[in-house]
């Protein structure tokens, strides 16, 4: 990309430019015993960065450290095009591992959930979603292969189509940044790669930066521009996806958690 664009939060930036920085982040659940150890990261606007490492490596606590669910003992977590504040918009999404989807629940009422932010306090209480967001909420769906599904139940669908699902929601939260924790785990290869191409396609679209904690190597090459590699809360390599071999990764692994 070579030009300014403008993102789902209405903030135009140019190429290149750092949306998210982490410097030396200290961070974890109980105090004095972090979890995250000096951890530093620029994450570059409209980019797709893949975290990588081992259990237990900190991939999780960091995108919770990033979405405010954990402070911080030490370091900074800045968004520059903010002015020091939070994201730009406040247009930050988040596709937990577990997906987060309402089993019992239709599939449009799961995708308009990412539209919660943007609701007056009586219409959360009462659930009520304007017109305006449920033609949003349909838009996404077809958007993502699932138009005209809207009445089913997420109960009732694959595990493929519920990733879906979780995209259509992401995409009403109207992300600058989307964070993404191993949610395409435990899909086989061919569903796997089909949500992939989604992914790469929405991001196409709307130009927005995703952040994913990935544990297949080979997902995380074939997702990502850059890889970044964790062992024992620190990042310990930066690879280029494009010349990064899953062996290379797989060794840095061993090499690491062998000198822990």
């Amino acid at each position: 990309m070579t030009a300014s664009h403008s993102d789902p939060g209405g903030v135009a930036s140019e190429p290149g430019v750092v949306l998210l920085r982490l410097e030396g982040v200290q961070a974890g659940y109980v105090p004095g015993q972090p979890i995250l150890r000096g951890l530093s990261l620029a994450l570059t606007d409209g980019e797709c960065c893949a975290i990588l490492g081992p259990s237990g490596s900190g991939k999780t606590t960091l995108l919770r450290a990033i979405l405010g669910l954990v402070r911080p003992e030490r370091g900074s977590i800045r968004w520059p095009l903010a002015n020091g504040g939070g994201p730009p918009g406040g247009a930050l999404g988040y596709i937990p591992q577990n997906l987060g989807l309402v089993r019992n629940r239709s599939v449009r009422d799961n995708v308009l959930l990412g539209a919660l932010g943007r609701l007056s306090f009586g219409q959360t209480l009462t659930g009520r979603f304007p017109g305006s967001e449920q033609r949003q909420a349909d838009r996404a769906l077809e958007r993502v292969g699932l138009g005209g599904r809207g009445r089913e139940r997420i109960e009732d669908l694959s595990g493929g189509e519920r990733r879906r699902v979780a995209i259509a929601r992401a995409l009403l939260q109207r992300p600058r940044l989307l964070l993404a924790d191993e949610f395409l785990a435990e899909l086989d290869r061919v569903t796997a790669a089909e949500i992939i191409s989604l992914l790469q396609r929405v991001r196409e679209e709307t130009a927005m930066t995703l952040l994913c904690v990935e544990h297949n190597i080979d997902t995380a090459i074939r997702i990502a521009d850059r890889l970044v590699v964790l062992v024992n809360g620190r990042n310990v390599r930066e690879l280029d996806s494009a010349t990064a071999s899953p062996a290379e990764v797989a060794e840095l692994f061993r090499t690491q958690e062998s000198r822990a």
